[in-house]
């Protein structure tokens, strides 16, 4: 789908190693969202209400349109992305978690649930709130 894929290549469109471009993700962030609510809010009222009550064709012609106009508008901006080319491998990183899984298959739990005890490198001065260790799985 698009969507997992538009939120980190929207974030690519800053600079993080700016207070300006940290500023910008966090705006990217809020507008991402709320737009995204907004648009679901929409579709699953005012689209539905127009396919059920008027006609259904119409509906599925908004959609459409609206589509095509993302695509357009899309195409119109590709001159002006920020593209930065992929570092790494998915593959070995997948690999790499099936590998330290595997090594550490015998280790046992500890019996003390000391704060951050899983973090790497463990957490020194503020804790951020973890949940409390179980035998459940």
């Amino acid at each position: 789908g698009v969507r997992p894929s538009s939120i980190p290549f929207g974030v690519d469109q800053f600079d993080f190693t700016t207070e300006k471009g940290r500023r910008g993700i966090n705006s990217y962030y809020n507008w991402y969202y709320t737009t995204f609510t907004l648009v679901v809010f929409l579709a699953l009222t005012i689209v539905v209400y127009v396919q059920d009550s008027i006609s259904w064709v119409l509906g599925f012609g908004i959609l459409a349109i609206l589509m095509f106009g993302s695509i357009i508008l899309f195409l119109l901006g590709t001159k002006l992305y920020v593209y930065l080319k992929p570092e790494g491998s998915i593959f070995s990183s997948i690999a790499q978690v099936f590998v330290a899984a595997y090594k550490k298959r015998h280790l046992e739990l500890p019996n003390d649930s000391k704060v951050g005890v899983y973090y790497d490198p463990p957490l020194k001065g503020i804790v951020a709130s973890k949940l409390p260790l179980t035998n459940q799985f």
